[in-house]
């Protein structure tokens, strides 16, 4: 993504940003900045892309920003948002409804633009040698170095909260930032916890952990077992022995016979499937189920 497309298509007036650099926000600054985050929904990521891209961007020309009046400034436009709200009926027209959800959206934006300006300016290490791109990797450090400021003075005065930078931004920036002691442990810190709320199952291994799910399963096992006619289910067997030309090889062939019968399949394709949502709704484990089935078959 380039500096240019980044600002998006509806730049603001170049006085305006003058006047936001050198620390200028009078109640004039405030009314046109706020005109243009209520011409439309979501016009918050590009109006925060906009004055973020246009304060960072270093010039020989022009005095370096201020970023504590630029933190103070903003968090008062934001204050100024909220009133012209409450005087207007742009809520009614399908706008911003609800006053904390403004907030919220504002430091998002400036949240994901520090994010994106700061992946956007990070140092390229990959060819130390080539002096092509010198020039603007030194001017990416020095666009970086007001980044980091700016957002400190945003993390401070409460327009951006800790946890949503903690949230949004990049581990190596927090360590920039002082907010964070180390980026590594801080990624693997969130790889554990990513791990252990999305990934790691819960499993209750032991019966008295899940007596119903595990009860249930001892009566499903038994009840099928014992739907099934043994005296019948020989006979079958032995008919199948009998007609199978291989019955020189008594195990193959008894296996065979057993899959051979519809009726004992159909009914173990339904035991399975039954046992598959037991182990789901009650989060058994399934090696502690597949112990249980074994218990129900030598007692039988």
């Amino acid at each position: 993504m380039s500096d240019a497309n980044l600002g998006g298509s509806m730049p603001l007036e170049s006085a305006l940003i003058e006047q936001i650099r050198m620390g200028d926000w009078s109640p004039n600054v405030n009314d046109k900045l706020t005109q243009a985050l209520l011409v439309r929904t979501g016009a918050e990521v590009q109006l925060c892309s906009q004055i973020l891209l246009s304060i960072c961007t270093v010039d020989s020309n022009r005095r370096a920003p201020d970023s504590e009046a630029f933190g103070l400034g903003v968090s008062q436009w934001i204050e100024h948002c909220v009133k012209a709200i409450e005087n207007t009926n742009h809520s009614s027209e399908g706008g911003h409804t609800d006053h904390d959800l403004l907030r919220s959206r504002l430091a998002a934006a400036f949240a994901e633009t520090v994010w994106t300006l700061g992946v956007e300016w990070e140092p390229d290490t990959a060819d130390g040698s080539d002096d092509r791109w010198r020039d603007e990797q030194l001017q990416h450090v020095e666009q970086s170095k007001v980044l980091l400021q700016m957002t400190k003075a945003l993390i401070a005065n409460g327009v951006i909260s800790q946890d949503l930078a903690n949230e949004r931004l990049d581990p190596d920036f927090l360590e920039q930032l002082g907010t964070i002691k180390s980026a590594s442990l801080f990624s693997k810190r969130c790889i554990r916890l990513n791990t252990a709320l999305n990934f790691k199952q819960t499993k209750f291994n032991l019966i008295s952990e899940q007596s119903e799910g595990f009860s249930k399963l001892v009566t499903l096992v038994q009840a099928t077992m014992a739907a099934i006619v043994p005296h019948q289910m020989s006979n079958d067997i032995l008919r199948a022995v009998a007609d199978h030309p291989g019955a020189e090889s008594h195990g193959s062939v008894v296996i065979h016979a057993l899959r051979s019968l519809g009726d004992l399949q159909q009914r173990v394709r339904c035991l399975l499937v039954d046992i598959n949502r037991l182990i789901g709704v009650f989060n058994l484990d399934p090696n502690r189920v597949l112990d249980i089935i074994l218990d129900c078959f030598m007692s039988s």
